[in-house]
């Protein structure tokens, strides 16, 4: 997360916080992939109930780096994963876009496309 905690408008310092009140720090060393899931094996991702999973994040969001893991943990198992990368955003770019009325954003157009390839 630290990567890019400079460039996101999302603020680490506040993330952490919202993490330690949902989780509680009680809950910290105990094994919970279903609110930790980067902590999550490649094995326990092979049984989910998708086909085309997709996956975006922005080459300046405060989880990319997660979210690649994460990803790559996904995909061991479920190899029609599909990861997009859009360039210069951050997180929530396509929120953020739409609440300023600014040009649909880069990952909204690759969620567009994905969406469309799956349902289209």
């Amino acid at each position: 997360m630290a990567t890019n905690s400079e460039k996101d408008v999302a603020v680490q310092e506040f993330l952490l916080s919202c993490a330690n009140s949902f989780l509680g720090n009680d809950n910290r060393d105990k094994e919970d992939f279903y609110n930790v899931p980067l902590s999550a094996p490649p094995e326990w991702w092979k049984d989910i109930k998708v086909q085309k999973l997709g996956i975006v994040t922005g080459e300046f969001e405060i989880f990319r780096d997660d979210i690649l893991a994460l990803a790559k943990n996904i995909k061991v198992h479920n190899p029609m994963t599909q990861i997009h990368f859009a360039s210069k955003e951050v997180h929530a770019e396509m929120v953020l876009a739409r609440v300023l009325k600014k040009r649909p954003a880069e990952a909204e157009k690759l969620f567009k496309a994905w969406l469309d390839e799956c349902v289209g």
